[in-house]
């Protein structure tokens, strides 16, 4: 969005809440700017959202200028046992592709959500990341209200700036 204000452009279809369902019922709504749409890709969600806006009579142009790189085993394994073992006070994530690969990555996945749920904060970068994470049993999930990098970086800091406040008896 950014960029299309730096170049004095407007998007004709914008997700209120950040969400592919949310940008399908804008879209759904109005068919009144053509039947060409260009779609930029991210993960596999690519291919359902490219099915729907064909279904509703929409030529996609798909751009995927992203690759996919499978995580390092050992990186996987070092941050379950780290969860696990609750020597994390938060662990942050920035896309539900990343709750996706720490979930499918591991054999004790119960282990993993108490851990979450009792000890080491999720922190989710907006709502369709925390809502991965609820998906896959973290009922303890922290996002801010505002889906940003940034917004969530400060909110965070503010929020355990706060809470070892309170610990500490200030």
């Amino acid at each position: 969005m950014k960029w299309f204000k730096k170049h004095d452009l407007s998007a004709a279809f914008v997700s209120e809440d950040g969400t592919i369902d949310n940008l399908l019922k804008s879209v759904e709504d109005s068919n009144a700017f053509g039947n060409h749409v260009f779609l930029q890709a991210y993960n596999q969600d690519d291919a359902l959202l490219e099915q729907r806006l064909q279904e509703l009579g929409y030529t996609v142009y798909l751009s995927k200028p992203y690759q996919y790189r499978e995580p390092d085993k050992n990186t996987f394994t070092n941050l379950i046992q780290e969860i696990i073992n609750q020597s994390l006070d938060a662990v942050i994530f920035t896309s539900k592709t990343q709750v996706q690969n720490l979930f499918h990555n591991t054999s004790d996945a119960k282990a993993l959500t108490e851990s979450f749920d009792n000890h080491v904060l999720a922190v989710a970068v907006g709502k369709v990341t925390a809502s991965e994470l609820t998906n896959n049993g973290v009922s303890n999930v922290w996002y801010p209200r505002e889906p940003k990098m940034e917004a969530m970086v400060v909110k965070l800091r503010n929020y355990i700036l706060y809470y070892s406040r309170e610990k500490a008896g200030r």
